[in-house]
């Protein structure tokens, strides 16, 4: 009787750790935006953007998650006005603006519409031409310049830099 215990704990055990091996690596293939500079960036303004007022917000732990702790974040937060953040504060920032009311009514997305990257080892710069638009308005385009690093086995954004695009500051031409 007690061996037929030992054995029913023994599969109990290894099944649940094959069941956690399972969701581990589900975890991780979740994650493959990671291993990649492009596919974090791409995957930062999927996860920002939202097309429709029947869609959740975003999940802002997953963005937590893409920037390194202290990465810094300088952004225009009108034409004239440069704003610098923390990623708690960028993060602040974006929560707030799907408060407005023309954003919580009709959705927000940010599109690349081109992208360059550049780097060596463990260092990569990413620049990208996008448009970001509330939902069925205007669409306005900005450049932004990402910093990478990579640090324990994955990639991080390290600091975002941008630019609004107007008739006084054009689409540099390695984004045409």
């Amino acid at each position: 009787m007690k061996l037929y215990k030992a054995q029913n704990i023994v599969t109990i055990v290894l099944f649940s750790m094959c069941l956690n091996m399972g969701y581990i690596q589900a975890q991780e293939n979740d994650k493959k935006y990671l291993q990649d500079p492009e596919s974090l960036i791409r995957e930062l303004y999927k996860t920002v953007s939202q097309k429709s007022i029947s869609e959740k917000l975003p999940d802002w732990d997953k963005v937590r998650d893409m920037f390194y702790e202290k990465a810094l974040v300088s952004l225009r937060v009108s034409r004239v006005k440069y704003q610098i953040f923390d990623v708690a504060g960028f993060i602040k920032d974006f929560q707030d603006f799907y408060q407005e009311p023309g954003v919580k009514a009709n959705g927000f997305t940010e599109t690349i519409l081109n992208l360059k990257k550049s780097g060596t080892g463990k260092l990569a710069h990413i620049l990208t031409l996008y448009e970001a638009r509330i939902v069925n308005g205007v669409g306005n385009q900005g450049v932004d310049s990402w910093q990478l690093i990579y640090k324990d086995n994955r990639w991080w954004i390290f600091s975002i830099t941008n630019e609004v695009i107007d008739k006084d500051t054009p689409v540099p031409e390695v984004l045409k």
